[in-house]
């Protein structure tokens, strides 16, 4: 069966914490992608400071996971890791069905948008052009404007 949403991904100290949304009205770059450029703080020092932040959550969230680990706890059920669609991992997780990928990148400071068997576009996570969603909400587009 295919997936179709958006699988939103926050990479930090290399390990990806991955959560799917089904919203298949919001998934599209329009959507949950502008609502992630209204997030991050495009003066340099509220960038720094959410930065911080965000690394700081997902530090304990580790920390979190270990502890379960640790207790000899395992997922409920199939598919829900403690919150998180899949397992955090070393390995950048797979794009789901015909769905949007969103990864927030905190290692490289870079935002990625990706749609199976369409490419993917990265730019700088404090650099995000507005204009960029209208372009990539058309899937025809993303597709070339992936060719380089």
């Amino acid at each position: 069966m295919d997936d179709i949403g958006a699988l939103t991904v926050f990479r930090v100290r290399g390990r990806y914490y991955s959560i799917f949304d089904s919203d298949i009205v919001n998934c599209v770059p329009s959507g949950l992608g502008k609502r992630f450029m209204g997030e991050i703080p495009s003066d340099p020092d509220a960038f720094e400071e959410w930065k911080s932040a965000k690394i700081r959550h997902y530090r304990a969230e580790e920390a979190r996971l270990l502890n379960r680990r640790k207790a000899g706890m395992s997922p409920t059920t199939y598919g829900d890791f403690w919150g998180y669609s899949d397992e955090p991992s070393y390995m950048q997780p797979s794009p789901r069905g015909r769905g949007w990928t969103y990864i927030i990148d905190l290692d490289t400071d870079t935002f990625t948008i990706k749609r199976t068997f369409m490419g993917n576009r990265t730019f700088p996570i404090n650099n995000i052009p507005a204009s960029m969603f209208a372009c990539i909400s058309d899937p025809f587009q993303l597709m070339v404007s992936a060719v380089p």
